[in-house]
């Protein structure tokens, strides 16, 4: 209950106390004019008074169950003294009321709120689930099309050495030429596999930065990076092996925020005196997709 409607109703009822009070009032005068009337023929037709008249026991009545306020001359037909205090009573209590009320409205506004945050997280959650469900699915899709897409144009193919030569320059050429196994069948995978130039373009220049930017920089020469749809391939020259320079950028750069390639495998690459004259790197990561 509001505070207006609180205070209102008291009004209401002091109101139809007063109302009471007068219409009382009212009815007593009536009756003890009724009464002198009566008792004026009475004496009319006995000649005589009685002390103990029907009027002197109205008002001796009147004066035991009527209100003090109602017996003073000076208050007939007004309001009774005790109304003002009524009111401030009343004021308080409705004060009080809503106090009270104002207070149960605060803490369920907090609960509430906090209900809300709850859900709202929960939300969250459940679209930060679904959508990572999506691309999920997405990324293994395109990873799954680009995959059919390379094993149907190797087929049934040896990946011959003019094939090889015609794709990477030395000494990376040779190193595949006499290698053999899975590195040989990946590789080969990647030159067929289809190209996403938006993704692509995005690593090549990213892998590129880091390489050249890196403070063993100076120790290799970046000759190789390409990227298909999910997968790079990083070739490297070694200038100076002192401290193995390519392994340090390369493990230096798989810590790189952007860096999502979950597989990757790296192959020295020696000389006839066994001497580590580059590095070849395969990595194999998720490609980009629209969810």
């Amino acid at each position: 209950m509001s505070t207006s409607t609180h205070v209102t109703r008291l009004s209401d009822k002091v109101r139809y106390l007063l109302l009471g009070v007068v219409i009382g009032s009212a009815s007593i005068f009536v009756y003890q004019g009724y009464v002198e009337d009566h008792e004026k023929a009475f004496q009319q037709n006995t000649g005589k008074a009685d002390s103990g008249s029907l009027i002197s026991q109205v008002d001796e009545a009147v004066v035991l169950e009527a209100p003090e306020s109602l017996t003073s001359k000076n208050n007939q037909g007004s309001a009774p003294k005790d109304a003002p205090s009524l009111t401030a009573t009343t004021s308080s209590d409705s004060d009080t009321d809503a106090t009270t009320e104002v207070t149960q409205l605060e803490e369920e506004v907090k609960r509430l709120t906090a209900e809300v945050d709850y859900l709202a997280g929960q939300l969250a959650m459940m679209v930060d689930i679904v959508r990572g469900q999506k691309k999920a699915k997405a990324t293994a899709e395109k990873i799954k099309e680009a995959d059919a897409i390379a094993a149907e144009q190797t087929a049934g193919q040896d990946w011959s050495k003019q094939q090889v030569d015609a794709v990477y320059d030395e000494p990376f050429a040779s190193y595949i030429n006499k290698t053999s196994g899975p590195l040989k069948e990946d590789l080969h995978a990647l030159n067929s596999e289809p190209v996403d130039e938006e993704w692509a373009s995005l690593m090549e220049t990213r892998i590129n930065d880091f390489f050249v930017t890196h403070p063993n920089a100076h120790q290799v020469d970046l000759q190789l990076v390409e990227c298909r749809t999910y997968r790079c391939q990083i070739g490297v020259v070694v200038v100076d092996a002192e401290g193995k320079p390519w392994k340090r950028i390369f493990d230096a750069m798989t810590l790189e925020p952007w860096f999502n390639f979950m597989k990757h495998v790296s192959a020295p690459i020696h000389d006839d005196q066994y001497k580590i004259i580059g590095s070849l790197f395969l990595i194999e990561g998720l490609p980009a997709v629209d969810v």
